[in-house]
C-alpha cells in the first residue's frame, strides 16, 4: 500500500481569513442603511464587494468536504452532517433560552409582566424560524 501525501491548500485558509473578515465587517454595518444614514463613502462603496464572503464560505466548505470525503469515504459526510447538525440544535436551544431571559430581564427593569414577555417570545417561534435559523436570534426574520 502507498503512502499518499495530503495535499493542503494553503491559498483556500488566506482567502478564508479575508472573506471572515468581509463578513464581520458587514454584520457590524448592517444598521447604517436601517438608520438611513448610508451613503456612498461609509456603505456603497464597500458592501457589495464583501458580500463575497459568505457564498465563499460555502463553496470552500464544500471542496474541502469534497476532497475529505474522497480521502476518507463516504460515511465522512454522514458522520460530519451529524455533527453539523448537533451543533445547530444545540445553538438553536442556547439562543432561544438567551432571548428568553433577555426578554424576561428587559420586562422586569421596565416594570412589565415578565410572564407576558416570555409568553410572546415564545409565541413568534414557529418551524420556519427553526428551519432558517432565526428561531433565537435577534434580527428575526418573519414571512
Amino acid at each position: 500500500m502507498m503512502n499518499q501525501t495530503k495535499t493542503y491548500y494553503h491559498s483556500i485558509d488566506v482567502f478564508r481569513l479575508i472573506c471572515a473578515v468581509a463578513v464581520v465587517i458587514v454584520h457590524i454595518t448592517s444598521q447604517i442603511p436601517s438608520n438611513e444614514i448610508a451613503n456612498w463613502s461609509n456603505y456603497y462603496s464597500y458592501r457589495y464587494v464583501l458580500d463575497i464572503g459568505s457564498p465563499f464560505f460555502f463553496m470552500a466548505a464544500g471542496f474541502i468536504l469534497y476532497r475529505k470525503s474522497k480521502d476518507v469515504g463516504p460515511g465522512y459526510l454522514i458522520s460530519y452532517a451529524k455533527k453539523i447538525f448537533s451543533y445547530y440544535l444545540i445553538f438553536s436551544i442556547f439562543y432561544m433560552v438567551a432571548r428568553v431571559v433577555i426578554e424576561a430581564i428587559t420586562a422586569s427593569i421596565q416594570n412589565e409582566s415578565i410572564k407576558t414577555a416570555i409568553l410572546t417570545q415564545i409565541n413568534q417561534w414557529s418551524t420556519i424560524n427553526l428551519l432558517n435559523g432565526s428561531i433565537g436570534s435577534f434580527q428575526a426574520l418573519t414571512f
